[in-house]
């Protein structure tokens, strides 16, 4: 407790009560402590004490004038009077409380240290983990039998993140584009496209199982809510056939349909997954669009209410506009970090691609 003593006295009548482990901190009226509550002061200097309503006060008496009282005072102490029991009881009571207050405090210091710690470690290693991914995101894919892919990331403050990824398999590339609020979401679909890449050829009914796996490895209820949304398919290079799932709310332009026109399906249950199934066809010198759900919250906040489909320009090429996206996100945030993590890709089909008749 806080003990407000000029000649020692209040301190020793305290120590005489034998109150047990109790802290006194001598300080300077009116010096409260960020921790004590508890303030004992000499009834002789009343006049000098400024109370607040946060503190708990006792007034001492070291003489045979009566002990001073007012609202904030809730005992009474005198060298020449015996405490009753249940002042005692009460003293003891606030001292017991006060103890419970500075333990909690002390907890509570230690508790924001460890989690201020533990933010710090958190951001540096959600720096790394950005730097790394940028790393091995190239801006624009092979070219690979005359299709191209081209990608632009920026990296948000939120926790899990977006990630996309393409891969030739036989005569088709498969890929896939994720949003999770959770970096054990992401380690799995992560784990689930390694496996996907590492097969020697993919169809339609393997896609269908991937995606049914997922499911029952992220041990959800549903796909496509704010936790996990997923974007996984293939695309034919013989034929430019695109078979896909898309769980969540990315969004799909081509140069000839200006509006999104992928539909957007939420909390979508195991038994439902099969009908966020969509298959359809593109062509030669025709550009598609696929951005995230990340990108269009940060568009909402940040693109100066223009359409994404405002930028859409076949007469400029695919990493322009995408560098025009990003570099208006960037402008109005004005931050390192977006709120989210946000992924825009264009792919690119080659006027001249070879095709299966």
């Amino acid at each position: 407790m806080l003990v407000f003593d000029k000649n020692a006295q209040v301190l020793e009548y305290l120590h005489s009560l034998e109150l047990g482990n109790i802290e006194f901190k001598l300080c300077e009226l009116n010096d409260y402590g960020p921790d004590h509550r508890l303030v004992v002061f000499n009834s002789s200097d009343r006049e000098k004490v400024q109370f607040h309503k946060d503190y708990i006060y006792i007034c001492y008496s070291d003489d045979n004038s009566e002990v001073y009282f007012n609202d904030h005072i809730k005992l009474g102490l005198s060298s020449n009077k015996k405490l009753s029991r249940s002042e005692r009881a009460l003293l003891t009571s606030l001292c017991l409380l006060e103890g419970e207050l500075l333990e909690f405090n002390h907890n509570l210091i230690t508790l924001n240290q460890n989690f201020e710690k533990a933010q710090k470690k958190m951001t540096e290693e959600l720096k790394r983990v950005k730097r790394i991914y940028l790393s091995h995101t190239y801006r624009r894919f092979e070219n690979i039998k005359g299709v191209s892919f081209f990608s632009k990331f920026v990296a948000g403050r939120s926790n899990g993140g977006e990630f996309f990824d393409a891969q030739k398999i036989g005569n088709k590339v498969i890929f896939f584009m994720s949003h999770t609020n959770s970096y054990l979401y992401s380690s799995i679909i992560l784990e689930l496209f390694d496996s996907i890449k590492n097969l020697r050829e993919v169809n339609e009914e393997i896609l269908k199982h991937k995606v049914l796996s997922l499911y029952d490895s992220l041990g959800v209820e549903t796909l496509g809510d704010e936790e996990n949304q997923i974007l996984i398919g293939m695309m034919n290079l013989s034929t430019l056939e695109v078979k896909s799932y898309s769980l969540g709310s990315f969004q799909v332009y081509l140069d000839d349909r200006p509006k999104n026109w992928l539909p957007e399906m939420r909390n979508v249950t195991r038994d439902q997954i099969l009908h966020s199934y969509i298959e359809f066809k593109i062509h030669r010198n025709q550009r598609m669009l696929i951005t995230s759900p990340g990108f269009q919250t940060s568009w909402q906040d940040f693109g100066e209410k223009k359409n994404i489909s405002d930028f859409l320009d076949v007469n400029i090429e695919c990493q322009d506009i995408l560098d025009e996206y990003f570099f208006v996100l960037r402008k109005n945030k004005n931050d390192d970090f977006l709120n989210v993590d946000s992924s825009a890709v264009y792919l690119e089909v080659d006027e001249n691609v070879m095709l299966e008749i």
